[in-house]
């Protein structure tokens, strides 16, 4: 029987007595360390000393291994770290909440077909890899049209206008066409 385990956020912070300069060192070694071994596809192993013993070797499986990577990153940054498990079906307020969108936008983006679901009686269910594949999805066109902005801008001569204001520009062309239709 599974135990139902909840989400926790983890606060980075400074080990007693140790000053800021150390830890910013360690962090790095252990961010340069973990990213090394997650982008080596033939180790996925790492050495970790428990409790003061550095004969103890655990092999950790490679999305494990991401994660801690990712983790330890944002850490160093001094990010706070959330880490929610979810179960491999969620609900729609959580696909929501993955996305970045509100529930009702959801609701039109299933209803436009966008993510396939699952419909129990009246709940709408949807795979957990499905909207994590649509997130990568979404962020691939969000940096293919960031990029399609920078060329343009390059060929109109614009190099040395700052971006925000290509934006800004790009964003009233696009009500202005909305609009017309």
């Amino acid at each position: 029987m599974r135990t139902r385990m909840s989400g926790q956020t983890f606060l980075p912070k400074l080990a007693e007595g140790e000053a800021n300069g150390e830890a910013d060192h360690a962090m790095a070694q252990v961010v340069e360390t973990l990213n090394t071994a997650a982008a080596d596809d033939t180790k996925g192993q790492v050495k970790l000393v428990l409790d003061g013993n550095p004969s103890e070797t655990i092999a950790l499986p490679k999305p494990l291994l991401e994660a801690i990577s990712r983790v330890a990153q944002a850490m160093q940054q001094g990010l706070a770290v959330s880490i929610v498990p979810h179960t491999p079906t969620i609900s729609t307020q959580e696909a929501a909440d993955i996305l970045g969108v509100s529930r009702p936008t959801l609701i039109r983006m299933l209803d436009a077909n966008k993510l396939p679901y699952e419909q129990a009686n009246r709940h709408r269910r949807l795979k957990l890899t499905d909207v994590l594949d649509y997130q990568k999805t979404l962020q691939a066109q969000r940096e293919q049209a960031m990029d399609d902005i920078i060329m343009i801008g390059e060929q109109l001569g614009l190099d040395d206008v700052p971006l925000e204001e290509i934006l800004r520009v790009s964003k009233e062309v696009r009500k202005g066409i909305a609009s017309s239709k």
